[in-house]
C-alpha cells in the first residue's frame, strides 16, 4: 500500500488527505510514515459519502493515524509489508521530452513528491522510440 498526502487538517484529530497511489489500505492496518519511517495504525478511512472499511487504487480518501504525527504535504504513508529500501542509487525509465539531450555525467533536478534533489545520470541504458514502442539505436535521450 502507498498513500500520498496531498493535504493535512486539524480538527479534533490529525487528518490526512490524499490518494491511495498502489494496493489497498485498511482499518486498522499498520503502516509507516515516509520519510520519517514511524510506525503507527490506520484508526479511520472515510470519503465524503462516509467511512470506508478499506481503499484502493486510485481513491482519494481521508486517513486518520493512531498517533499525533508530523506528517507533510508529500510525505507517504506505506504498508509495512514492502517498506522500500534506502539508497543514494536510483534506477529509473525516464520519459525524456526536452529539446535538449539528456547527457550522462551532467546535473539535474529530480522532483519527488514536494522534495526536489540533484541528480546526476550515469548511464542511459536504451532509448525507446515512442512513435514505434521499440528500443531504438541510439541510446541518446531526447525530443527528434
Amino acid at each position: 500500500m502507498n498513500f500520498q498526502t496531498t493535504a493535512t487538517s486539524r480538527r479534533e484529530s490529525f487528518d490526512l488527505s490524499g490518494q491511495v497511489a498502489s494496493g489497498i489500505v485498511r482499518h486498522g492496518q499498520p503502516v509507516a510514515v515516509l520519510p520519517s519511517g514511524v510506525k503507527t495504525t490506520v484508526t479511520c478511512i472515510w470519503t465524503y459519502d462516509g467511512p470506508l472499511a478499506e481503499a484502493f487504487c486510485p481513491q482519494s480518501v481521508t486517513l486518520r493515524l493512531e498517533h499525533d504525527l508530523e506528517v507533510n504535504r508529500g510525505d507517504m504513508i506505506v504498508g509495512l509489508e514492502n517498506l522500500p529500501g534506502r539508497s543514494a542509487d536510483l534506477q529509473a525509465r525516464v520519459c525524456w521530452m526536452h529539446q535538449r539531450l539528456l547527457q550522462p555525467g551532467k546535473k539535474y533536478f529530480l522532483k519527488r513528491t514536494t522534495q526536489t534533489v540533484q541528480a546526476v545520470i550515469t548511464q542511459i541504458e536504451c532509448r525507446i522510440d515512442i512513435i514505434l514502442r521499440a528500443r531504438a539505436e541510439s541510446a541518446i535521450a531526447g525530443v527528434e
